[in-house]
């Protein structure tokens, strides 16, 4: 399975599913980082596991349906089955989401629909909730 991770920060969630054995052994191949800061910390741990970059930043764009076309095409030639939205902090339009229909699978930091957003996790903790987690949808 060919996927694309997209990730804007860090790259804890990329590692996490880059160094997974039992991903690597069902036969994930990550083909391509995509990420939207030019400065982020996961253009590197990309690199060290020689997966391919893209950066593309969105301010270089008009609005984010041609920023989302300028992913599309760098993605086309790659055969990408499925998108993993990994600590990708952009809201995400319909160019993308009809490119690859029921191909994208986003990891966020809470249970939706309680705590949406980047601070999913801080917000359940500073609630007192009982329980907590992530969502992926």
């Amino acid at each position: 399975m060919r996927v694309a991770i997209f990730a804007s920060g860090t790259g804890s969630n990329f590692e996490a599913i880059a160094d997974n054995q039992r991903l690597q052994q069902a036969g994930l191949e990550i083909v391509q980082l995509v990420c939207d800061r030019p400065q982020a910390a996961v253009i590197e741990k990309a690199h060290r596991r020689e997966v391919p970059v893209t950066v593309l930043a969105p301010r270089q764009f008009e609005n984010r349906q041609a920023y989302e076309q300028a992913v599309v095409a760098q993605l086309a030639p790659l055969a990408i089955d499925y998108i993993i939205l990994a600590g990708y902090m952009r809201i995400i339009t319909p160019v993308l989401l009809g490119t690859y229909p029921q191909r994208i699978i986003n990891i966020h930091p809470a249970l939706l629909p309680d705590f949406p957003g980047i601070h999913g996790i801080e917000d359940a903790y500073r609630a007192k909730v009982s329980e907590t987690g992530v969502t992926v949808h």
